[in-house]
């Protein structure tokens, strides 16, 4: 169940699962690799910020694997 409004959830929880399989596949390497560059540290502040006082179960799962 979604207590999210329902077009964020049909939004987020795929986006969280591409964003995996990309991360899975090396995608970002080159952002990953310089040590000057935000983008991990950007990454993981969004996903925090979508899985805050989230009850949904989905969408958390799907955030833990990114």
């Amino acid at each position: 169940m979604c207590v999210c409004p329902v077009s964020l959830c049909r939004v987020s929880i795929p986006f969280l699962k591409m964003l995996d399989q990309m991360l899975a596949r090396a995608c970002f390497d080159t952002f990953t690799t310089d040590q000057d560059h935000q983008f991990c540290v950007d990454l993981l502040a969004l996903c925090k910020e979508e899985i805050k006082k989230s009850k949904d179960t989905q969408k958390l799962r799907s955030a833990i694997a990114v």
